[in-house]
Formats: C-alpha cells, sequence, structure tokens
C-alpha cells in the first residue's frame, strides 16, 4: 500500500489532487478537516472535551457542536485556539492512522491519500 499525504494553503487546490486520484486510482482518500468534524461529532471522542472547554453555549439544538460559535470564542480569544488544537489534532492524527491500518489490513493494493 502506498500512502501519500498532501498539504498545502488554503486555495491550493489539494481537495481537486484527492478527487482526481479517488475518481481516476481509486484511491482511498482521507481529508483532515472531515476527520476533524467526525471527532467532534456526539459520542466521538473530542465531543466532551471540547464542550469541556468552551462550555454547553456551544452545542446545538441536534447536540451537535456549533463549530461557528467555537470559531468566534477562538477568535476573540486566541489562547483558546491552541487549547482547541490539543484536543483535535492527536485525535484527528490517531482516526487517520487507524483508518491507514484499516486499509493495509484489508489487503487490496489502494493508494491512499491523507490531505493534512
Amino acid at each position: 500500500m502506498k500512502t501519500i499525504g498532501i498539504t498545502g494553503g488554503v486555495g491550493a487546490g489539494k481537495s481537486t489532487v484527492l478527487a482526481y486520484l479517488e475518481e481516476k486510482y481509486n484511491a482511498f482518500v482521507i481529508q483532515a478537516d472531515e476527520v476533524g468534524h467526525i471527532v467532534m461529532a456526539p459520542g466521538q471522542e473530542c465531543y466532551q472535551p471540547v464542550i469541556d472547554l468552551f462550555g454547553k453555549d456551544v452545542i446545538k439544538n441536534d447536540k451537535t457542536i456549533d463549530r461557528k460559535r467555537v470559531s468566534d470564542v477562538v477568535f476573540e480569544q486566541p489562547d483558546f485556539l491552541s487549547r482547541l488544537n490539543e484536543i483535535i489534532h492527536p485525535a484527528v492524527k490517531r482516526y487517520i492512522l487507524k483508518s491507514l491500518e484499516k486499509q493495509k489490513e484489508d489487503k487490496t493494493e489502494k493508494l491512499c491519500m491523507a490531505q493534512i
């Protein structure tokens, strides 16, 4: 299994490249931004720690975390960004590594792409 990580700034074309490789080569694609949303979902690893950090005001009616409200706090109080990153980034890394390991165990020769 070949694994490639793609990085770059906003608007660099990472998602476009990944979509092409997924379609053309049936690559297994993981996008860190999407994983960040997954690990913050109710019942997932980061859900309660994020609520503990930002308070219950960030919980929407459907019990999901209001990412807009979280971003408002982060931009007003930058020290919260590093604390949020300490919660989210390790969980995203674990999720990606676990997903790649699962693909490896699958024993199908797929190109694995991760946008990080």
